[in-house]
């Protein structure tokens, strides 16, 4: 045999379908459609469910992501506060108006990012979430007491509530 015939051969052999390789095509049965509904149910299910888990993922998060932010935000605003009391004390004492300009800018910046300041008047009522208290003085009238003397240093919040920095004050003593 030349090689020609011998690969001809072989080709003849290759071309043949073999049983053995040809995976049989199981016939459609009656009932088949009702056998895979359930299972297209379930699938649906599936599906629903990690669409909805994909969804809470996002949210949470997008949570924890703001919560970060606010922080980070946070934390800044803290390591300037000593540099602003100073400021607001050289105002104080200076009566410069240059001083005033730049405090008026970072009050400006402060409401730009939801920043409030905290800053209670004579006689409104103690709040410990929003004021530490630094000193007390005995009321002379009870309708004083638990009421802001004088507010030493101001303090900041979020727009949203949490404290950046409480306000110090003096108040009158509930004994």
């Amino acid at each position: 045999m030349t090689k020609r015939q011998a690969s001809a051969s072989t080709n003849k052999q290759q071309a043949k379908p073999d049983k053995q390789t040809q995976p049989e095509q199981a016939e459609p049965e009656a009932g088949t459609e009702n056998d895979l509904k359930p299972r297209l149910e379930q699938l649906e299910h599936d599906l629903k469910r990690a669409l909805a888990d994909y969804q809470n993922l996002v949210k949470q998060t997008e949570k924890e992501k703001q919560h970060w932010f606010e922080h980070a935000q946070t934390e800044l605003l803290k390591r300037w506060l000593p540099v602003v009391d100073s400021l607001y004390l050289a105002q104080k004492h200076l009566q410069d108006q240059g001083l005033e300009l730049v405090i008026k800018q970072i009050k400006q910046l402060w409401q730009e990012l939801g920043v409030e300041e905290i800053n209670p008047q004579p006689g409104d009522e103690f709040d410990p979430h929003l004021h530490e208290c630094i000193d007390t003085q005995p009321a002379d009238k009870p309708e004083l007491k638990g009421k802001i003397i004088e507010t030493t240093r101001f303090g900041l919040r979020w727009s949203t509530g949490n404290v950046i920095r409480h306000a110090q004050v003096r108040v009158y003593s509930q004994d």
